[in-house]
């Protein structure tokens, strides 16, 4: 399963992390990017939180997690240039 542009404000809020995980199938792949400044453990969005729930909890296992620069050098708003995280989860446990 791939989620991308869904994990930020306004948008799926960090429970759509289980959903996430009831959908993807046994051994499968759950691949999802996010801005960087969603990235911490004491962000309000909660999804760093929730998926190191879910890693603890024995649901997900991580596969890789990379930094990387998305957007335009020179954009503006959403499509400026921005620091940005991937995120590859195992599931292994319903």
């Amino acid at each position: 399963m791939t989620a991308s542009g869904i994990f930020l404000a306004g948008h799926v809020p960090a429970g759509g992390l289980d959903d996430a995980h009831a959908v993807t199938k046994m051994d499968g792949t759950f691949v999802t990017a996010m801005r960087q400044l969603y990235w911490k453990d004491d962000h309000p969005s909660g999804y760093k939180t929730k998926i190191d729930e879910l890693i603890a909890a024995g649901k997900f296992e991580m596969v890789e997690s990379k930094e990387f620069k998305r957007g335009v050098p020179g954009g503006v708003g959403l499509f400026a240039e921005m620091e940005s995280i991937l995120v590859v989860l195992k599931k292994i446990s319903e």
